[in-house]
């Protein structure tokens, strides 16, 4: 039962620790962390959002690594360094060719040097096609 109970709370505390780095490094953030595209022509077929990344604190940063949610999903930016009061762009681009009805695609990125995770996520409503 003691084994247990410890289980349970390195878990949480293992899920807190993200919290706390953002508490500590809220001068590092995306100016928005969703984009909705709203609805898309059948004929489009990938859409783009830009997300800034602004460095407000007195460190240099580097976005350390991005996982997309699918193949649909490719990111491009700057790969430089981030210095203290300066900002990078980042964009997300989603493949809607074979997309019909709402879709919603998420980035995960991690900045560094802490390791700092945040969500991106871009949605939207692709039209149908009609198959005549």
């Amino acid at each position: 039962m003691a084994l247990r109970k410890i289980k349970y709370l390195l878990v949480i505390l293992l899920l807190l620790l993200p919290i706390k780095n953002l508490a500590q490094n809220e001068s590092i953030y995306f100016v928005e962390r969703e984009a909705d595209c709203g609805i898309i022509s059948k004929e489009i077929k990938s859409v783009t959002k830009q997300f800034t990344l602004m460095n407000e604190s007195n460190q240099n940063i580097t976005i350390a690594s991005y996982k997309t949610g699918c193949g649909c999903t490719t990111v491009s930016y700057n790969k430089r360094k981030i210095e203290p009061n300066d900002s990078i762009k980042f964009y997300v681009t989603v493949k809607t060719e074979h997309k019909w009805g709402r879709f919603e695609e998420n980035v995960l990125v991690r900045i560094s040097p802490n390791n700092i995770p945040f969500v991106l996520c871009i949605k939207g409503i692709k039209e149908y096609a009609v198959v005549q």
